[in-house]
Parts: structure tokens; sequence; C-alpha cells
């Protein structure tokens, strides 16, 4: 399986990548970037099986980029992550509409 890790916050991005070796050596962790945009790229230079995305980053937002990645790569899963509390039920039907568009 290959995985993309995708969070605004690098030291949170690594962390991420190292939970996730330590769990299961045999993962391809393909990179981890700061920025949907970077997080595209990737996905065009090679197929990616899961996407870890951190949901509020500057630009693009996790949302944003679910619903691209969605358009573009059927295949591929994505796992949206935050440490931020979803306040209001707004923002869970933005997430639920991006998943089913």
């Amino acid at each position: 399986m290959k995985i993309l890790v995708v969070d605004d916050e690098p030291l949170i991005g690594q962390y991420i990548v190292q939970c996730i070796r330590a769990a299961d050596p045999l993962v391809e962790i393909v990179d981890a970037v700061t920025s949907g945009t970077k997080a595209l790229k990737k996905l065009e230079d090679a197929p990616i099986d899961l996407v870890l995305t951190d949901i509020t980053m500057p630009k693009m937002d996790g949302i944003e980029l679910l619903r691209i990645i969605k358009t573009r790569y059927p295949a591929t899963d994505v796992i949206m992550l935050t440490t931020m509390i979803l306040r209001t039920h707004a923002r869970q039907f933005r997430i639920r509409r991006a998943i089913t568009s």
C-alpha cells in the first residue's frame, strides 16, 4: 500500500509517518507534504492508494483536496485528520457532501 501524508505542520506530518512505520514497516510512505497543491502533484506523478490529510490547511483545505482527489483519482482512498474540533454541523455537512459528490 502506498500512502501520502498531507499536513501543513511538518512536524505533525513526520509524526504521522513515524506512527505508520511503527505500526507496519512494510507500508510504503510515498511522502509527507505540506499542502494540497503538493499532494496533487504527487498524485499526478504516481498512483497512491491512501491519502491521510489534515482538514484545516491554508489555501486549499482538506475538504477541497478530498473533492479534487475523488474527482480525478476515484480509486484513491482518503482519511481526513484534524486536531480541531468540528464545531458546526455545516462543516460536517460540507465533508459529507464532498465525499458523496
